[in-house]
């Protein structure tokens, strides 16, 4: 039988990299939806819509096993990593 190797998992600064990459796709694409609703049939706004919410659904559990990995520290500022604070007025 083979041997597997288990892949290294995300370190906390590639997680909180991607969390920002993430976010800003995120905003991007309701921005998108946004535009393309008043430019175009509804289905079009609707699409981008969808990629937003595909988007959520990969932090949801991007943000879900760091957590897991994170068992044991202090996990206190962790769900900013995926779902970061909106900036202060």
């Amino acid at each position: 039988m083979p041997k597997v190797t288990k892949q290294p998992v995300l370190t906390l600064d590639e997680h909180q990299a991607l969390g920002t990459e993430l976010w800003a796709a995120r905003r991007r694409f309701d921005e998108l939806a946004v535009d393309l609703s008043a430019r175009y049939p509804v289905r079009v706004g609707d699409a981008a819509h969808r990629v937003a919410q595909t988007i959520d659904a990969l932090r949801g559990v991007l943000d879900s096993l760091l957590y897991r990995e994170r068992r044991g520290e202090d996990r206190t500022h962790l769900h900013e990593v995926y779902y970061p604070k909106p900036p202060a007025a």
